[in-house]
């Protein structure tokens, strides 16, 4: 537990505290006992909550840590609960966070106390914007590089950074409300314009990656028509070659030029005569050539 004093503002910041260090607090405080919950549950989202002339302020930054998750929020975010009180501000979180401490050790106005906090925990997602920036570019490229259909794993890359763009787009939307009530009794408008900035961020990266989806998408087609237009010209080509090959494996009876000395070799003109007239029409139709 760290406290101290801003102004005429109490600051007690708690990480990771017990129920018991929490009623402490309360009691010590006079804080209501209904904000208890909402300061233990990890998996609170974005909310704001007033109780006994006491507000609640449920925050969640991006976790700053590597992860290897990416597909909920728990996994991608860190909550932060603001408890604002007359002369008095508590906050609790579940781990050290930099940015708390770092407002926890500069501040020196109680004016800026809670418009720093803010600012720093929503600054937060602009390593996360940075993050998705970075992994769009390098799957971008390799399919503009190579044009051709990227790996599996390249396209599970791609699936799992369009849930993370839509989880985190979510929960900046999520934090606009909260943070719009309180802004008429705290100056949080500098906090409101980056979220406006990383939601706006996020939708055009979103848009980009539906966009890079849907070339995929066009280039796996490519591919396969590709692979169909071979085949037919092969298909093409080889069909009346087959039938007439046929024709003479029958081995009826009564067949012109079955028993004749040079009936192979008449085949054999046949065939090229026929395939050869079949490749001169495929080029003509310009089916020879790649597209």
């Amino acid at each position: 537990m760290q406290e101290r004093k801003v102004g005429k503002i109490t600051w007690v910041d708690l990480t990771h505290p017990t129920k018991e260090e929490m009623e402490q607090i309360l009691t010590r405080f006079e804080l209501p006992t209904a904000i208890l919950a909402g300061c233990l549950d990890p998996d609170h989202l974005p909310n704001l909550e007033i109780t006994e002339g006491c507000t609640l302020l449920i925050l969640r930054a991006f976790d700053l840590e590597p992860k290897s998750d990416h597909s909920t929020i728990q996994a991608l975010t860190r909550k932060v609960a603001i408890v604002i009180k007359p002369g008095f501000v508590l906050t609790v979180h579940r781990s050290p966070l930099p940015y708390v401490q770092a407002v926890f050790d500069t501040c020196q106005t109680e004016k800026r106390l809670l418009p720093d906090l803010v600012s720093r925990i929503v600054k937060t997602y602009e390593v996360a914007i940075s993050e998705i920036d970075n992994e769009f570019d390098e799957i971008e490229d390799a399919i503009l590089e190579q044009n051709k259909p990227i790996n599996s794993q390249k396209v599970q890359d791609l699936y799992t950074l369009k849930r993370r763009t839509t989880l985190l787009k979510r929960l900046l939307r999520m934090t606009q409300e909260p943070l719009m009530e309180i802004s008429t009794q705290h100056s949080l408008q500098l906090a409101r314009d980056y979220l406006e900035k990383y939601v706006f961020q996020l939708e055009e990266v979103y848009d980009n990656l539906i966009a890079i989806l849907s070339l995929q998408v066009s280039i796996s087609a490519q591919k396969a028509n590709e692979i169909m237009r071979v085949l037919t010209v092969y298909s093409i080509l080889f069909m009346p070659l087959n039938l007439i090959a046929g024709i003479y494996g029958m081995n009826f009876e009564h067949m012109p030029e079955l028993k004749s000395e040079h009936g192979y070799t008449y085949a054999l003109i046949a065939m090229a005569v026929v395939g050869t007239a079949i490749l001169i029409w495929l080029k003509r139709r310009g089916w020879l050539e790649r597209p």
